[in-house]
């Protein structure tokens, strides 16, 4: 092995943060990441591509760099349509909650209302009995407890349909927000795998 590259494979021992000063960075120093590439190199692999021809590197190159590009333009479109599908859900979320908080307010209303109306219903009819046992001659009286306790039970009968649908619409939010969620994973799926496919090709290119 030439001494060089003894002293070069030596050097691997030591720690990457030991042969750089500290708050060096490749990314803005081009001398620093080319020294970075070329220590990722084994002695082997710098003599394997010293003995390669330079037609032989340059008709794998081109190819490589066809097929890296369009890698990485599947992989772009993958993180733009996650990202579009994640605002989707954001949005869809947040409204699904916004409904939610709304339904389940409106459902609280509702149920004390209902347990209002149990109460008033009771008090009518209790009030309407003793309105027969006293005085059945105050027919009229009678009659206007019982037309005021019909209405309080229709009153009460539409607030239950209201409460039910209020529950109808909670589940379909929820259903809608399970589905967002779904549709979210499902993107970043897609975006994992295209990084997948993006990391083979720079080995493949290495």
């Amino acid at each position: 092995m030439d001494p060089a590259d003894e002293t070069r494979s030596g050097s691997r021992s030591v720690p990457p943060s030991a042969q750089f000063p500290e708050g060096a960075s490749a990314l803005a120093d081009h001398n620093l990441a080319r020294r970075l590439c070329q220590e990722i190199l084994l002695p082997a692999d710098v003599e394997s591509l010293r003995s390669r021809q330079v037609t032989e590197m340059l008709s794998k190159f081109y190819p490589t760099m066809v097929e890296l590009i369009y890698t990485m333009s599947e992989l772009e479109a993958g993180y733009r349509r996650f990202e579009n599908v994640r605002a989707a859900w954001k949005e869809r979320s947040a409204a699904a909650e916004v409904e939610k908080a709304m339904l389940v307010d409106h459902l609280q209303q509702s149920a004390d209302r209902e347990a209002k109306l149990v109460d008033e219903v009771s008090r009518l009819g209790s009030e309407l009995r003793s309105a027969k046992k006293e005085a059945r001659h105050k027919g009229r009286a009678v009659r206007r407890l019982r037309h005021e306790r019909d209405g309080v039970a229709a009153e009460l009968q539409g607030e239950r349909e209201q409460l039910r649908v209020s529950l109808e619409k909670l589940a379909k939010a929820e259903e809608e927000l399970s589905i967002a969620q779904a549709d979210a994973d499902i993107a970043k799926a897609e975006a994992e795998s295209a990084k997948d496919v993006l990391g083979r090709a720079k080995e493949e290119a290495r």
